[in-house]
């Protein structure tokens, strides 16, 4: 499979787009796809940078050339620098090249009229976004920010088809994070502070921390300053950090997973950085840098995962030094917030979105509409799925259809047809239960033989679940106990027994249960 990335950075885009696209293109090259980078040169561009790891990693580097002249406005619609036409023809013309079976599209300047210009040169396309403010024409989107209102954010802005991931579950984070997470521990003292504000960091909000700690009451704190690569402040921001007493400045390309990790405390922005705090169970005093931030840092801030101290244009540096001296007075709270945040994010974003990437076009998952009812009788009632189900009894047609009827129009329960290759495989039903837990049942069609489409049938459902019903923090079914051919599907899905019943955790919440 071949997978091309339409991303840019600049100073006005800052590099978090750019930076994750990298971590997803790690984890499709680890799986043996071929990938490229399409991207323009803008001012304060990163491409030197993406060409210098394509050399090292396998991949290919495509670049667009620079706008004639500068866009003066400052939303992000003029973030392409040039005529949304004009894009389009230039990444068709990149994509001829590759001839990519997927275009991952990560640009908040693009939408809908753009994705469709790129049909013909692309089998699909994958948006990431954090807004759900423009239209969109694409088979999987991703939102890996912690929303309130899930998929309704992106009511009426996708096509029918379209399959959403939606949460941190799906934030793109290097290996690394999900590595270091086994051995993370909740942080109860704050005794060292990491400082990251992004790659650019445009507001100079790392000065504005640096400064913040000639606090005589905070001189006492290990401090490790990151500055990333884009950031012009490098040499102001060395020198200050050089004048406190216990702080250490780190250059781009220092192990910053591996530093963070040692951390009790971060100070930084929302956005990508945040969801690898909360991987590692560091508490984060947070400014948000850019307006798109502000509704995950609020989402998180209820959570109780950060402390959020508001835009950076209203945050000063004693308002920072505030919320650390706080905190380092305050262990049970740090403590609470950590263990939020070890719950909201578990490292392993990347399998989940190239997992799902693979799937579309293999397996589909659909609701059952009113034609499918005699069929799903049919199926029900096949002596094979009979000896399988928990009740084994042959079901009248009458009583089907009146049950069928009641399913469909219930909020509450969702029946869905499992496809591949344009055939129906399989059968899931969720039914939601109390304490944000649905349950499951699910059977194949008979005579279907594909070997594991039981486990991919559970996996696509547990997505659907996020997508669909992202107040839903886990997933139960009840398995017959001779019934070792069902019970291995589900632990091959990453069940596990406790007390009976298989229980699937698709949030932190309820980790407890499979304990």
């Amino acid at each position: 499979m071949r997978v091309a990335f339409r991303v840019d950075a600049s100073s006005r885009i800052g590099s978090g787009h750019l930076m994750r696209c990298l971590a997803l293109a790690d984890g499709l090259l680890a799986r043996g796809q071929r990938v490229a980078f399409i991207s323009r040169d803008l001012v304060g561009h990163m491409n030197d940078l993406l060409e210098s790891r394509a050399a090292g990693r396998g991949f290919d580097v495509l670049r667009l050339p620079a706008p004639a002249v500068a866009a003066e406005a400052q939303d992000h619609r003029s973030w392409l620098g040039v005529p949304t036409e004009v894009d389009a023809a230039e990444t068709a013309g990149a994509c001829k090249a590759f001839a990519p079976d997927w275009l991952v599209v990560d640009h908040y300047a693009l939408d809908a009229r753009w994705h469709r210009r790129l049909r013909g040169a692309v089998q699909r396309i994958m948006v990431i976004d954090d807004l759900a403010d423009r239209e969109y024409d694409c088979d999987l989107l991703l939102d890996q920010n912690l929303a309130v209102a899930g998929a309704g954010r992106y009511r009426g802005r996708i096509g029918a088809a379209t399959s959403l991931l939606l949460g941190p579950r799906y934030a793109l984070q290097r290996p690394e994070f999900a590595q270091l997470r086994a051995g993370a521990q909740p942080r109860e003292r704050v005794r060292r502070v990491a400082v990251f504000f992004g790659g650019v960091d445009e507001p100079r909000l790392t000065e504005r921390t640096a400064q913040a700690f000639r606090d005589r009451e905070l001189r006492d704190l290990e401090l490790d300053v990151f500055v990333g690569a884009g950031n012009a402040r490098a040499g102001a921001i060395g020198r200050l950090v050089a004048r406190l007493p216990r702080a250490r400045l780190h250059a781009p390309g220092s192990d910053f997973a591996t530093l963070l990790a040692q951390a009790d405390l971060a100070i930084g922005a929302g956005g990508g950085t945040m969801w690898e705090r909360c991987t590692l169970g560091v508490p984060a005093v947070v400014v948000s840098i850019a307006a798109n931030q502000e509704p995950g840092c609020r989402a998180a801030a209820q959570a109780g995962a950060i402390a959020y101290l508001g835009r950076a244009e209203e945050v000063s540096g004693a308002a920072i030094a505030g919320a650390v001296r706080l905190l380092r007075d305050a262990p049970h709270i740090v403590r609470q917030m950590s263990a939020a945040c070890l719950a909201l994010s578990d490292g392993d974003g990347v399998g989940r979105v190239v997992r799902a990437i693979e799937r579309v076009g293999a397996l589909t998952l659909r609701r059952a509409t009113d034609a499918d009812c005699d069929r799903v009788l049919a199926w029900r009632n096949d002596p094979e799925v009979r000896a399988m189900s928990l009740d084994s009894r042959e079901i009248d047609a009458e009583a089907h259809r009146r049950w069928f009827a009641a399913v469909v129009a219930d909020g509450g329960r969702a029946l869905l047809i499992a496809e591949a290759a344009g055939r129906p495989v399989g059968v899931l039903r969720f039914d939601r239960a109390p304490e944000q837990v649905a349950r499951v049942s699910i059977y194949r069609v008979p005579g279907e033989v594909a070997e594991g489409i039981g486990t991919e049938m559970l996996r696509a459902g547990a997505e659907w679940i996020a997508g669909h019903w992202p107040d839903v923090r886990g997933l139960e079914a009840e398995i017959r106990t001779e019934n070792a051919r069902s019970i291995a599907v589900f632990e091959r899905a990453g069940y596990a027994q406790a007390r009976g019943i298989w229980f699937l955790s698709i949030g932190g919440s309820h980790e407890n249960r499979v304990a």
